[in-house]
């Protein structure tokens, strides 16, 4: 149950800093040089997408998500990072017909928000934990092994 709370709390968190961030940003246009607001009718990079499609990917994924975190495959920190970034540009594009971009790094580089940047860290943590995961040695071998010598040194005490 702690755990739950714990990812509910992440979740919250995340949220009153993307809405705080877009409101002091965007709403109140408190401006310096790189926070400029621009209003991302599309999905990310400003790719004309339907907003049905947008909507649809993010239930299929939000649920993926929920299953690997039930499964115990990622941490709470990924699922708050996923569904933060997830609905809280998805809350701005109910309220609104776009979602508030506005960190400006470069003319080369689009325009995002901290929903945008949740996401990203949530894709390389669960790139990084694959990665990990994988690379682990099967410790199953080894257990086998170190049984099998423990029966053996205990038969051939048997035979003294």
């Amino acid at each position: 149950m702690i755990r739950y709370r714990t990812t509910i709390a992440y979740i919250i968190g995340f949220f009153l800093l993307d809405q705080i961030t877009k409101y002091f940003f965007v709403d109140q246009w408190l401006l310096w040089s790189i926070f400029v607001p621009v209003f991302n009718t599309g999905a990310a990079w400003s790719i004309p997408i339907p907003e049905i499609v947008i909507a649809i990917a993010a239930i299929v994924i939000s649920i993926r998500i929920i299953r690997m975190y039930t499964q115990k495959q990622i941490n709470g920190i990924i699922m708050a990072l996923f569904l933060a970034g997830i609905w809280w540009n998805m809350i701005d594009r109910v309220l609104y017909p776009w979602v508030r971009d506005f960190i400006f790094i470069g003319n080369r580089f689009p325009i995002f928000n901290f929903a945008d940047i949740y996401l990203t860290i949530g894709v390389i943590l669960i790139i990084r934990s694959e990665y990990t995961q994988h690379k682990k040695p099967k410790n199953n071998l080894n257990k086998k092994s170190s049984h099998l010598s423990e029966i053996l040194s205990s038969y051939r005490s048997m035979w003294k």
